[in-house]
C-alpha cells in the first residue's frame, strides 16, 4: 500500500556533502548547537605536540645499578628488563610490520617533557611526508623486525618484580634513590619513614553526542598511562571506564587514537593523539565538540561500531594480519568530501579521509555516523571481492555504501536517516547531486516503505536483510546481475516486484 509522506520533500543541494568523494546526500535538518554547559570541560589543542626539555629517566639501566649500589652497599648485578628503542620505516609496510609485532608505539621521544599538549607530533628533522621516529619500550628477549632502522636509545630496568629474590620494600627504595639521582626530588617520599604508595591509575572518558544533547561513554579508547619509559596501556569498557597496571609516582594519560585493526591520523600521516595531563589522581575526561579531538572520538565510536560491535550481519572491513595493513583513516581539519581510494592501501596516504566541515559547519555525530561506515563499507566491499569490486559500476558500489551508512545511523539514532533518503533522493537530486550514482537501493529493498509519487522511484519491494543484500553482491559488477542473484538466493514475497524496483535506476 503506498505510505503517505509525513512530513514536506528535504529541500535537495549539492552543498551537503557525501560520505565518498563525489557523493552528495539529501539534504539534513540545520546542525543543533552543542549545550554549551560544557564549554568549560578539557578540551585540546589541535596543533602539534611540542616537546620541553629532555628528562633524566630514572629507570635507565645504569642509574638503576647505582642506585641498586648505592641502597644495599653491594656492587649491582641487575640486568635489564626493557629496551627503550627507536625505528624510522622508510614505508607504511615497514610501518604496518611493527605494529603487527604488537609494540606500544609512540611517534614522540618518552625521555622529554611534554611542554605544550597537542593531538599530533612530527620531528621536525625529518621530510613533512616521511613516517616519524616511533619509540617503544620493549621487554628483553622480545624478537623485532631487525631490518627495519632503528637505534637502541638505552637499556632499562622497570621495577615490577623481585630482585635477587628482594622484597617490594627494597625495590621502592631503589625506585626512590634512583629519582634521587636523576633529579626528580619532589617525588621522593619524606625521610620520616613513609613511602610512595602503589596506585592504579584509572578514569572515565565520555564524548559529547551532539544529537542526543548528553555526554557518553566512550569505549574502545586505548589509553597510554607512562612515567618515562615505564608504560602501560589498557582499552576503556563499554562505560568509558580504564584501569592500567601499577604505578608509585605520577603518571602522563594520554590516548591513542587506534585500535589493532586501524589507526586514525591526523591529516595524511601523523598518528592522531589526545594528550592529557601529568598527575597522581584518577584522569575523568569529558571531550566537548569544538576541536579536532571530538571528531577523533567519534571517528573511533563509529569504526568500532563497524569493527567490534556490528550488529547488522554484514562483514566487517579489512582486518590487521599478517597478509592485511590496518585501516588508515584519515581526519582533515578542514572542510571537504570524504572519500575511499583502495589504491592508497598501498601508499603512505590514507585510504580513507574524513572531514571536520561539511560546507562550512561542523558534522554532527549521526551526519559523522553515516560518513564513517559508507566509507568503511567500500573497503568491506573492496575485501569481500577485490577484482570485482575494481571492475564494478560506480553505481553498485556507491548504493551499497548508501545503505550500509544509513542503516547504521538508523541503528544507533533511530532519526530520520531513511525518511532522508527516500523521500530526499528522488529522481531530479539522484540524475543532478547524485550524478546518477547515489541511489536509496539498499534502503528500498530492506525498509517497508513505497515513496513513490511525484519524481520519486516505486518500491513495492521490502524485507531483505542487509545480509542477504551483502551476500547477493558478492561476483556483481552491474545492478542487473544484483538484481539476478536476489531472485535466486533468496525467497521473498516482494521479489515479483525486484524488476521494477532495479529498473528505477538501471534506467536513470
Amino acid at each position: 500500500m503506498r505510505k503517505i509522506c509525513i512530513f514536506a520533500l528535504l529541500a535537495l543541494s549539492a552543498a551537503l556533502l557525501s560520505a565518498c568523494k563525489d557523493e552528495p546526500l539529501p539534504a539534513l535538518e540545520e546542525q543543533q548547537q552543542h549545550d554549551e554547559q560544557y564549554i568549560n570541560a578539557m578540551r585540546q589543542s589541535n596543533d602539534m605536540l611540542e616537546l620541553g626539555q629532555e628528562l633524566q629517566d630514572p629507570y635507565r639501566i645504569d642509574i638503576m645499578r647505582q642506585a641498586y649500589a648505592n641502597v644495599t652497599g653491594i656492587k649491582s648485578a641487575l640486568e635489564p628488563t626493557h629496551r627503550y628503542l627507536r625505528f624510522l620505516p622508510k614505508d607504511d609496510d615497514e610501518y604496518y610490520r611493527l605494529k603487527a609485532a604488537n609494540l606500544e608505539l609512540f611517534d614522540f621521544p618518552l625521555h622529554y617533557e611534554i611542554a605544550q599538549p597537542g593531538t599530533y607530533y612530527h620531528d621536525p628533522e625529518l621530510p613533512a611526508d616521511a613516517i616519524t621516529w616511533q619509540y617503544c619500550v620493549v621487554p628483553v628477549g622480545r624478537e623485532l623486525p631487525e631490518d627495519i632502522a632503528h637505534e637502541l636509545l638505552y637499556e632499562v630496568f622497570i621495577p615490577t618484580a623481585s630482585v635477587d629474590g628482594s622484597k617490594s620494600g627494597l625495590l621502592d627504595a631503589i625506585e626512590d634513590e634512583a629519582m634521587r639521582l636523576t633529579g626528580h626530588t619532589e617525588l621522593i617520599p619524606p625521610a620520616d619513614g613513609a613511602k610512595a604508595k602503589r596506585w592504579n591509575p584509572s578514569g572515565t572518558i565520555k564524548v559529547w553526542d551532539d544529537v542526543r544533547q548528553q555526554l557518553e561513554p566512550l569505549a574502545g579508547a586505548r589509553v597510554h598511562a607512562r612515567w618515562l619509559t615505564h608504560v602501560e596501556t589498557c582499552l576503556t569498557d563499554a562505560n568509558g571506564y580504564f584501569r592500567t597496571a601499577s604505578f608509585r609516582f605520577q603518571v602522563n594519560y594520554s590516548i591513542k587514537w587506534e585500535r589493532a585493526d586501524f589507526d586514525i591520523r591526523s591529516g595524511n600521516w601523523g598518528q592522531a593523539w589526545y594528550n592529557g595531563p601529568k598527575q597522581k589522581t584518577v584522569w575523568n575526561l569529558d571531550i566537548t565538540k569544538g576541536g579536532l579531538s571530538w571528531v577523533y572520538a567519534q571517528v573511533l565510536r563509529w569504526a568500532n561500531k563497524y569493527w567490534y560491535d556490528n550488529t547488522l550481519g554484514i562483514k566487517t572491513p579489512p582486518q590487521n594480519t599478517t597478509w592485511k595493513r590496518a585501516v588508515k583513516i584519515g581526519v582533515m581539519d578542514k572542510d571537504g568530501r570524504a572519500f575511499y581510494s583502495r589504491t592508497n592501501r598501498w601508499t603512505t596516504f590514507p585510504e580513507i579521509k574524513i572531514y571536520r566541515y561539511e560546507e562550512g559547519k561542523e558534522c554532527r555525530a549521526d551526519r559523522l555516523l553515516e560518513i564513517v561506515c559508507h566509507e568503511l563499507a567500500h573497503a568491506s566491499h573492496w575485501d569481500m571481492d577485490k577484482e570485482i569490486y575494481r571492475k564494478a559500476d560506480r553505481i553498485v558500489k556507491e548504493s551499497w555504501a548508501v545503505g550500509v551508512g544509513c542503516f547504521f545511523a538508523d541503528d544507533e539514532y533511530h532519526n530520520q536517516t531513511i525518511s532522508k533518503w527516500n523521500y530526499g533522493a528522488n529522481f531530479t537530486w539522484i540524475k543532478n547531486e547524485g550524478e546518477g550514482l547515489y541511489t536509496p537501493l539498499v534502503v528500498d529493498l530492506r525498509d517497508g516503505i513505497n515513496q513513490y509519487g511525484a519524481d520519486l522511484p516505486i518500491d513495492r519491494v521490502s524485507g531483505y536483510s542487509l545480509y542477504q543484500i551483502e551476500q547477493a553482491l558478492k561476483g556483481c559488477t552491474t545492478l542487473a546481475q544484483w538484481r539476478d542473484r536476489l531472485k535466486s538466493m533468496y525467497s521473498n514475497p516482494t521479489s515479483v516486484y525486484l524488476d521494477e524496483l532495479f529498473d528505477n535506476y538501471i534506467n536513470l
